[in-house]
């Protein structure tokens, strides 16, 4: 349950940079995780915002 509130306040964390305008790149750096991880979430909240 603890890792599971953890990788939800991580998920949000990156969702609220992305939207202040940083770069995948920049997020990463700024939360200590890889690229592919920052990319995946990003990927995940853009399908749920625009469904195609």
């Amino acid at each position: 349950m603890y890792i599971e509130q953890k990788k939800i306040e991580k998920e949000g964390k990156v969702i609220e940079l992305y939207l202040k305008g940083y770069t995948r790149r920049q997020i990463a750096k700024e939360l200590k995780m890889s690229t592919r991880d920052v990319c995946r979430i990003i990927n995940n909240y853009r399908e749920k915002i625009n469904p195609t």
